[in-house]
């Protein structure tokens, strides 16, 4: 993952920058004079560690690699450039002059994501470079909309340390509901940044409100019932975010409609939102609050079996999720230990 320090660095840059690495001076110059412009800015390298040298100072957006250098070649180049973090995701394009299946080969197991060959062609080079730049422009989009998600997370668990790992946990637990249900990718990727965001309203209440361990007013109650609303009106302009905004609404909505903020029942609640309330009811058992210790998994499922009997959880997502966890626990290696010793 790119630094902060990487990302408003390329923020700044009108153009894409592209690093050319060849041993031929010849080559690099040819390279240069295709992709100079508008749209384009080089930077070069001779050889395999002045590209290294290269990349530690500068984050170019795409690589275009000789394989056949001195002091470093292209296959080593390319596979240190996939094994940093930094720069794991800049793309690769090897333009050699082999037409040889085995270096073809080494070189995608070293990570290059394409190939052109030498001489190269200007106007596909120019449209290999564009449809690269294309894909890594929606990997930096979604690298910037997990940071976002991040940050706002951090922001909220730094008002009560009680809930620190919260979000995370609640989202993993949600995944695992999912997939059992066997739901899409995209709608997965809705309920994991709903499940990761569902207490950001928090941020709008008291530390005092928050960290209480006393039964709360009912102006204090008041309070916390607007905090999916607090929550909506923080990420409604982050357009990325748009899917999230009614799981996150309705998270604290009850089965039977007698929930906030708008009283919805059954499958007028979006089925994330439920999930969400499971999930999100199992971690607060499971974990020390201000207003009292956790409770082991057994006790857990039995709490949440009432919920769903009282009409606060969805009976079905809860029988789901309690099937999910106890398969889970049965299948875990420690588990399997004790029954080899029974």
């Amino acid at each position: 993952m790119s630094s902060e320090k990487d990302q408003y660095d390329r923020a700044q840059r009108k153009q894409a920058l592209v690093l050319i690495v060849d041993d031929h001076k010849l080559t690099r110059e040819l390279l240069k004079t295709y992709l100079r412009g508008v749209e384009f800015a080089t930077i070069e390298a001779e050889n395999g560690q002045e590209a290294l040298s290269k990349l530690a100072s500068h984050l170019p957006d795409l690589v275009i690699l000789d394989l056949l250098m001195p002091l470093l070649d292209g296959f080593e180049v390319c596979r240190q450039i996939k094994e940093n973090p930094r720069t794991a995701l800049l793309p690769v394009i090897v333009a050699t002059g082999l037409d040889d299946f085995d270096a073809k080969m080494k070189a995608l197991e070293a990570g290059a994501d394409d190939f052109i060959h030498k001489p190269v062609n200007e106007q596909e080079l120019l449209m290999r470079v564009k449809n690269h730049l294309r894909i890594k422009q929606l990997t930096d989009d979604l690298e910037n909309a997990e940071n976002v998600i991040v940050a706002l997370i951090r922001t909220v668990e730094a008002k009560d340390p009680y809930t620190r790992g919260h979000s995370e946990r609640v989202a993993k637990y949600a995944r695992k509901m999912a997939e059992s249900l066997k739901m899409d990718d995209s709608r997965m990727q809705v309920l994991r940044r709903a499940a990761m965001l569902h207490d950001l309203g928090k941020i709008g209440l008291d530390d005092a409100i928050i960290r209480s361990p006393d039964k709360l007013t009912n102006e204090e109650r008041e309070k916390v019932h607007n905090h999916p609303s607090i929550g909506i009106e923080i990420i409604k302009s982050l357009s990325f975010l748009s899917d999230v905004l009614d799981p996150i609404r309705a998270h604290h909505e009850r089965f039977d409609g007698t929930g906030y903020p708008a009283r919805l029942a059954r499958d007028k609640i979006p089925v994330e939102a439920r999930i969400i309330a499971v999930a999100d009811t199992y971690d607060a058992l499971t974990t020390d609050r201000p207003y009292r210790k956790a409770v082991d998994q057994k006790a857990a499922f039995a709490e949440m079996e009432a919920s769903a009997a009282s009409g606060q959880l969805d009976p079905n997502l809860v029988a789901k999720f309690i099937e999910v966890m106890a398969r889970e626990e049965r299948e875990s290696p420690e588990s399997q230990d004790e029954n080899g010793r029974s």
